[in-house]
């Protein structure tokens, strides 16, 4: 895979992630919906939590799935074919925005709108593959995961009647210390 810039990498993902917030923003003021981004301590402590809790099952399971070959090797190769090309180098600030970026964006569009328009099923499927465009072949399993990630934020926008901070502070956690793991990856590969 070729190299991107972090410049390229920030732009795209300001590109990309702030015109799916926007159309979720959107969406939101058009339903007169802007409640569901109500913030309060106990939204923050859950939204946390869930991240906290997403990221130990992350972090955990790339020893996890031995159990199952072909998964490991998808992860595996998703891992140092992809990720570590495109995120291994950035600095600390970047992995923050796009950590921040893909949060808010993401959620606003997938939680905020598509759950509302298409339900929360094709939602949930649609953030799965979205994640995988033109490598679905090779991450099959590894989509379906995203898919029940999907799912579960959903059904925790669901569960909090509607409120999308939780799902928010979650995804940008998860993404946050996955990121932090990657260019840790990153950095002990250029030393070695």
């Amino acid at each position: 895979m070729p190299q991107s810039s972090e410049a390229e990498i920030l732009k795209l993902t300001l590109v990309s992630e702030g015109a799916i917030g926007l159309a979720g923003f959107v969406g939101l003021v058009y339903w007169q919906q802007l409640e569901r981004l109500s913030l309060s301590v106990s939204m923050i402590a859950l939204g946390l939590a869930l991240g906290l809790i997403l990221t130990f099952f992350n972090f955990n399971l790339e020893r996890w799935s031995k159990k199952i070959p072909i998964l490991h090797a998808q992860l595996n190769l998703l891992q140092n074919e992809i990720l570590i090309p495109l995120a291994g180098k950035l600095s600390l600030s970047s992995i923050c925005l796009i950590s921040v970026m893909a949060g808010v964006g993401e959620e606003l569009f997938f939680r905020g709108l598509l759950d509302q328009l298409l339900g929360i099923f094709l939602s949930a499927s649609l953030f799965g593959l979205i994640h995988f465009l033109g490598n679905l072949k090779r991450f099959y399993l590894v989509c379906v995961l995203y898919i029940l990630i999907g799912l579960l934020f959903s059904l925790t926008v669901q569960a909090l009647m509607g409120n999308l901070v939780v799902v928010i502070i979650a995804h940008a956690l998860l993404d946050l210390l996955a990121l932090f793991k990657i260019r840790k990856k990153g950095l002990e590969m250029q030393i070695s």
